[in-house]
């Protein structure tokens, strides 16, 4: 994982900023306590730029407001057969439940009766993604998160992990 510039994360009750390392970093405790909170969007990306995309791949911090928390088992998952199901000639290959392509870095699988599709979520560690897929094996506190490649999948294995349910604000 690249390393990620400071961020700032402004407290909701004494509404002043605190210079904090990058998400990697963010501890759950200060999240807890807080309504307002920022994101950093630092890693490269191919997403496309419609659809209120909060702006991945251009070093900015962006603002969110938690509105829930959720732990759930995080798994990976890319296009390749064995994740998907789908060969590069199916004509749904790349394509999420929700319609849009698959894109590392902002796709997440769920069940969306937990975290309903096109929610945006802040992944602690990772940071922001939205809900736009689905699958047969991901129910209740359960996330399946993109990769680009089914090795970074393999790697990433499986964790217990914090999601941050967030308004969108960007």
């Amino acid at each position: 994982m690249e390393s990620r510039a400071a961020c700032s994360v402004a407290d909701g009750e004494s509404n002043t900023s605190t210079h904090v390392p990058g998400p990697d970093t963010v501890s759950s405790p200060h999240l807890d306590s807080c309504t307002k909170a920022w994101a950093c969007n630092h890693p490269p990306s191919n997403r496309p730029a419609q659809d209120s995309d909060p702006g991945h791949g251009n070093d900015r911090i962006v603002p969110i407001t938690v509105t829930g928390k959720i732990r759930v088992t995080a798994t990976a998952y890319d296009n390749c057969p064995i994740c998907t199901g789908k060969t590069k000639d199916h004509p749904a290959f790349g394509i999420t439940s929700s319609g849009i392509p698959a894109t590392p870095e902002r796709t997440i699988a769920v069940d969306p009766q937990v975290i309903p599709i096109g929610t945006w979520v802040y992944i602690e560690g990772l940071g922001v993604y939205r809900a736009e897929d689905t699958g047969s094996a991901i129910r209740g506190n359960r996330i399946d998160i993109f990769m680009t490649t089914h090795e970074e999948a393999l790697n990433f294995g499986i964790q217990e992990l914090d999601v941050f349910l967030v308004e969108q604000t960007f």
